[in-house]
């Protein structure tokens, strides 16, 4: 997904919240800077004081799995919000640092608790830009802003870089980042046969009022082509309305679907409306991977190399067991079971799916 906690509603929301809260149950807050303190130069140019090895950590931003994987499994979180919790819990990181599951909760989706927020004495807080603005304007002095939206593929590598440095672990980081773009130029060198035609690739996701589609600034539209691929949407308006008509005009080979979407392939395998659509009738529609967009270094690199293979499953290059297995070890020296890798490629939903069993193939037991 793109923004999990983003758009016009859900921050003024948060904001107008986040006020209210303030203004009826006003916080202690600590306002002089810490001591040993660091100076990290936050999304707005500014810079901020931050400790030198902070131990508690409050994250209100889609950068869990980012910081468990900068430092493995780090315990040094101290709160996050509802949503991201559980979301990151279920990401590529998630499964092999359970205890992001048990990260206590100090917000909401929508309604962030301040008292909870600043009351916990957090070192440094990370905060996406509307909460960020909101402590800012009660006086929090170590608080490091984070901004993404429709432009988030040129803020990737400085997400990554200020989490890195907000852990004061900036080598690994940097190496990791090293990592993922060597895996990236092994991927592009793999996947450019030459006089294919581009696979046309779009991205659909359900709501209570039928598909929708994941319109221009496609926050993979630059891993789709390093894959020798086109997104098909990039005209589109993001989240519009997509019915049956709009896909013969926009004639995807493969659609892709939201790996935290309540509904699968099947939806539309099975809806006899749908199948005159060619990426439906040839069964060229997966539900990606849970995955965060941040996390170069795994979870980036991990979609990247599945979509390698689900766009051109007969192409020559190591298969996506071992490559994955392979971004664990040198990432957290640890090793996924075939029971987590079955769960991390959705094989329950994707075993109808073009050349699944090929893609994948490892035996899946049915998932509870």
């Amino acid at each position: 997904m793109v923004s999990r906690l983003s758009g016009p509603v859900a921050t003024f929301g948060i904001g107008v919240a986040l006020i209210a809260a303030i203004a009826m149950n006003p916080p202690t807050v600590r306002t002089k800077p810490p001591a040993e303190a660091r100076t990290i130069v936050n999304f707005t140019g500014r810079s901020v004081p931050v400790p030198r090895d902070p131990q508690r950590i409050a994250v209100l931003a889609p950068v869990l799995d980012v910081l468990a994987t900068i430092e493995p499994c780090t315990n040094r979180i101290s709160g996050g919000i509802e949503y991201e919790i559980a979301h990151a819990a279920n990401t590529p990181t998630g499964l092999v640092c359970p205890g992001l599951a048990r990260i206590p909760v100090v917000s909401t989706r929508w309604t962030p608790d301040p008292e909870k927020i600043l009351k916990s004495e957090p070192d440094v807080v990370i905060a996406i830009r509307d909460l960020a603005s909101n402590l800012e304007a009660i006086g929090y002095p170590s608080l490091v802003r984070i901004d993404y939206g429709p432009e988030s593929v040129k803020r990737r590598d400085r997400v990554w870089r200020l989490a890195g440095r907000v852990l004061n672990h900036e080598e690994r980081a940097a190496r990791l980042q090293s990592l993922y773009r060597a895996e990236m130029e092994d991927l592009r060198l793999q996947a450019h046969p030459t006089g294919e035609r581009q696979p046309r690739v779009i991205e659909m996701f359900g709501s209570a009022t039928g598909w929708r589609v994941s319109g221009g600034g496609y926050y993979l539209s630059d891993v789709l082509s390093a894959l020798g691929a086109v997104y098909a949407a990039d005209g589109v308006r993001h989240a519009s309305g997509v019915s049956q008509e709009d896909l013969f005009v926009l004639d995807p080979d493969v659609i892709l679907l939201q790996g935290y979407s309540t509904s699968g392939p099947e939806a539309l395998f099975d809806d006899p409306s749908w199948q005159a659509v060619t990426a439906v009738k040839m069964r060229r529609v997966y539900k990606m991977p849970p995955h965060n967009q941040f996390n170069e270094a795994v979870d980036l690199i991990l979609t990247a190399t599945w979509l390698a293979h689900v766009l051109r499953p007969e192409a020559p290059g190591p298969d996506l067991v071992s490559a994955t297995q392979n971004i664990f070890t040198q990432v957290f020296d640890r090793r996924l079971s075939d029971s987590q890798l079955c769960r991390l490629f959705q094989f329950d939903a994707n075993n109808r799916s073009q050349s699944y069993r090929k893609i994948l193939p490892i035996d899946c037991p049915p998932q509870k």
